[in-house]
């Protein structure tokens, strides 16, 4: 995980266009260590982990390489979700769910640019794999 977390930080620091030592300023370490979080060989702690997701736009988890949400705001794509299918798997346990999970739904695909028709035809996805009181999804 250390490379990946290593070439993470290098990606977005290069993104925002900082050396090493712009970076650091801006972070309160100096250019070795980030020089040595790019490398590998070191790590940074949590609190520093979650400053660096704070002022790079992106989430400690995707720094980890734990999600493929950058920013975790947005929902996945569909290679995303083959890419990473513990993240799959969750979000199907959360889809059957029970229906007053799903209520919030709509609101959030709304916030999140979605167009009306695109919002109908997941929620008519979804409801179709809501478990009915026998416990088997509907058909």
């Amino acid at each position: 995980m250390g490379q990946d977390l290593a070439g993470r930080i290098r990606q977005v620091r290069r993104e925002g266009g900082f050396t090493q030592a712009e970076f650091g300023a801006v972070l309160g370490v100096s250019d070795s260590t980030v020089g040595s979080w790019e490398t590998g060989a070191r790590t940074p702690d949590a609190d520093m982990l979650e400053h660096v997701a704070d002022k790079t736009g992106t989430s400690v988890d995707w720094l980890l390489g734990r999600t493929p949400l950058r920013e975790g705001l947005r929902p996945p794509t569909p290679e995303e979700l083959e890419k990473y299918p513990t993240l799959k798997a969750a979000l199907v346990r959360h889809l059957a769910g029970p229906p007053a999970d799903l209520a919030a739904l709509p609101a959030i695909m709304r916030a999140s640019g979605f167009s009306e028709d695109d919002i109908t035809t997941v929620m008519k996805v979804v409801r179709a794999f809501q478990p009915t009181k026998e416990g088997q999804a509907d058909k």
